[in-house]
């Protein structure tokens, strides 16, 4: 499992928690200068480029990867 925190410029926060949510149950967004950030934990690494494919738009990623953790002893 991995811990990851991303920067999404484009998105509203809104969006990307109903999109993490989605997903997973273990996340927690915030705003910071403008930009919506979310920290997450997601079992593999094609989970994140979903993710930042569904969240781009107009095929421009809005969407930066600012830190990954290996996450052990979760489920």
């Amino acid at each position: 499992m991995y811990r990851v925190t991303i920067k999404c410029r484009d998105t509203k926060p809104e969006e990307l928690a109903r999109e993490l949510d989605a997903r997973t149950r273990r996340f927690k967004v915030w705003i910071y200068d403008r930009a919506a950030y979310a920290s997450v934990d997601l079992k593999a690494m094609e989970e994140l480029n979903d993710l930042r494919q569904k969240l781009s738009k107009g095929g421009e990623s809005g969407v930066d990867c600012i830190k990954v953790d290996k996450a052990d002893g979760f489920d």
